[in-house]
């Protein structure tokens, strides 16, 4: 048959009438409103198989379209539709309506992730997963998480998997973890990024003794620019410092009528100055210092 608006919708119409005059073949709850939609199955002489239609809304909202319809043969799929997979198979006697739901199904995966999860944390920090969780819709099959550092591990359960897996990472380095299926396409991945702080402060009198364990830390990445709040009077000294493999900035700005160039010696005119290489903790720092005391109650930003 073609397939103009005038054609399909004539072909609705003599369906519905076909199922209004062949009440037996359907349960006597099933309503079929003008604007149905149909399931079509063609006819397969080899396996003696007849046209068969179901009304698309009614499956949808679930329940037996057909009294005792089930599969006269053996079915192994060949596209992959909906909830069907290719090569899933279907022996004969299935109820047809469990076809038509796998059909209808919209398979998905989605929002893997574990309750403590954070995309950066500090070098030398410990994170423990304990369980992934993750969202489905329809039979995604089995569900199998691993990392990059080689553990893997199947799911017992339908959304979640307990696992004893530890993560202590004393360098700058990344783990992702990732959730692969039998049925479906699909793997989904996040990773968590190891990083050093950088840290800035204030001090009267330059340079400042750095104790990494007490001076405010940033733990963020800040390859293009970093932001802080030193917070300094007109007597201290705002300084910040920012891990050697980022690049050095140039610049720095609090707002469009406070900004300037960050110089690589000492000049009254400019506010900030780039000191060179500093150790914390045994780690390289690049150290960024005022040229001298200056009150600062807004966020200033080095780029």
């Amino acid at each position: 048959m073609g397939n103009t608006t005038e054609q399909s919708s004539r072909f609705r119409r003599e369906l519905i009438a076909y199922f209004a005059e062949n009440k037996n073949m359907l349960n006597p709850n099933v309503t079929l409103q003008n604007d149905d939609q149909f399931i079509i199955f063609k006819q397969d002489a080899q396996a003696n198989f007849y046209d068969i239609v179901a009304p698309l809304s009614y499956i949808i909202n679930g329940g037996d379209a057909f009294v005792e319809a089930v599969l006269q043969a053996d079915l192994t799929v060949d596209i992959d539709l909906g909830g069907l997979s290719k090569d899933d198979f279907y022996p004969a006697g299935t109820p047809l309506e469990t076809l038509w739901r796998d059909m209808l199904t919209m398979v998905s995966i989605s929002n893997f992730t574990f309750a403590s999860w954070k995309s950066i944390v500090e070098v030398g920090s410990q994170v423990i997963p304990n369980k992934f969780t993750w969202d489905t819709t329809g039979d995604v099959g089995t569900v199998t998480v691993s990392d990059s550092d080689g553990n893997s591990q199947s799911a017992t359960l339908p959304n979640e998997i307990t696992v004893l897996w530890t993560y202590t990472k004393n360098d700058v380095t990344q783990v992702s973890w990732y959730l692969n299926t039998s049925i479906i396409n699909y793997t989904l991945m996040f990773t968590t990024k190891w990083i050093y702080a950088s840290y800035y402060g204030k001090t009267e009198t330059p340079p400042p003794t750095i104790d990494p364990n007490d001076q405010t830390r940033l733990i963020q990445e800040v390859t293009s620019g970093i932001t802080v709040s030193p917070l300094t009077s007109n007597t201290e000294y705002g300084w910040i410092a920012v891990p050697a493999t980022n690049p050095i900035y140039t610049k720095w700005i609090v707002n469009e009528f406070n900004k300037g160039a960050i110089v690589d010696y000492v000049t009254i005119v400019e506010l900030i100055r780039y000191d060179g290489i500093i150790q914390i903790d045994g780690i390289d720092y690049h150290f960024y210092i005022y040229n001298y005391p200056s009150e600062l109650l807004e966020p200033i930003t080095l780029y």
